[in-house]
């Protein structure tokens, strides 16, 4: 269990978070990641020539999704349990989000992959470039679905949504 401000300064800690809504009550982390798995057909005459031929892109939440709620909330109260169902919200929209956001990204690598060669002097300098290509394909795609993840759990963190959640209760502390 953890404070109002251990909450608030994990949260400061989110890469891009801000805040104009005041402190928060509750916090819902997860970690996104993305691999790839990929055969090449390769020509064995110089110039070397390299093709994708299957390539399986995973794009997930690579850890548990968790829930902090302050600890000066009791878990027998209202207000602990409309937190609750709060950052609850948050973990369905991160789950439905992130299953839309994969198929996005394996459409992307198709198309970002589609009639790619890799013509090198030597097989390994091939690899080397088709995983660096890779890698930065990689490292967009999860700055991608961090946004969509950000953007898309924005909805449910404005005042509106705030001010019903604190009119479900009396024994806010």
């Amino acid at each position: 269990r953890r404070s109002i401000n251990d909450l608030i300064m994990q949260q400061r800690s989110i890469a891009g978070y801000r805040s104009d809504l005041g402190p928060t009550n509750g916090i819902t982390r997860y970690r996104v990641s993305a691999s790839y798995q990929a055969e090449m057909h390769i020509t064995p005459v110089a110039p070397w020539c390299l093709s994708p031929t299957l390539i399986r892109l995973r794009a997930e939440i690579a850890s548990p999704i968790t829930v902090a709620i302050a600890s000066n909330y009791d878990p027998r109260t209202c207000a602990f349990r409309a937190i609750h169902a709060h950052e609850m919200q948050h973990v369905q929209i991160t789950r439905q989000t992130m299953q839309r956001v994969a198929h996005i990204l394996r459409e992307n690598l198709a198309n970002h992959l589609e009639n790619r060669f890799y013509s090198v002097p030597a097989p390994e300098t091939a690899q080397r470039s088709f995983s660096a290509d890779m890698q930065q394909f990689i490292s967009w795609a999860v700055a991608f679905a961090e946004q969509e993840l950000r953007q898309a759990n924005s909805v449910i963190d404005t005042p509106e949504p705030y001010r019903q959640l604190h009119s479900q209760c009396q024994d806010w502390s």
